[in-house]
């Protein structure tokens, strides 16, 4: 038996996917996942598609506002790298040419978040674990939307947290 099975079982969804990066990685180290990626945006899934299909990753894509996606999708695994910079933060040179609405997410920098955590109160079926990315001063604000949520803090290292189902 020459399949990979890891990772079978776990349906991975990646929401504001971008240009996929994260679903395409996750398809290729868990080979067994199933991995949907959305985005509001056509062009970012267009982006998505062309990377996954160079790298060889079957991924699927959805055009979605964050958790607004089909009932019938029950994710173990929810991956959530949305828009974290305050607006008017320049970070870096490199900001300057990433398309705003993938970038700023209000004063604060966690208007998205803010949305998601709400969106994750009344979903039907809660996925396992929660990764996010955001700003190490932002950490604490998302433990507590996560908290609000039914999660608690698993491990925080750098930009990433994790959060797991209570």
């Amino acid at each position: 038996d020459n399949t990979d099975s890891r990772g079978e079982n776990e349906i991975i969804l990646d929401i504001g996917t971008g240009s996929g990066i994260l679903a395409i990685t996750a398809k290729l180290e868990l080979p067994g996942a199933t991995v949907i990626a959305t985005d509001l945006s056509e062009k970012a899934l267009r982006v998505a598609k062309e990377n996954a299909e160079a790298l060889g990753a079957q991924i699927q894509l959805y055009t979605a506002d964050l958790l607004d996606i089909p009932p019938a999708i029950h994710p173990s695994i929810i991956l959530a790298n949305l828009p974290y910079v305050p607006d008017g933060l320049i970070t870096s040179h490199e900001i300057k040419e990433e398309p705003t609405v993938a970038l700023f997410s209000g004063h604060d920098g966690l208007e998205h978040y803010k949305l998601f955590w709400k969106q994750l109160i009344n979903f039907a079926h809660k996925p396992s674990y929660v990764i996010t990315e955001s700003l190490v001063s932002q950490h604490m604000r998302l433990k507590e939307y996560a908290e609000l949520s039914g999660y608690t803090t698993h491990n925080s290292k750098d930009l990433i947290q994790i959060f797991t189902k209570k």
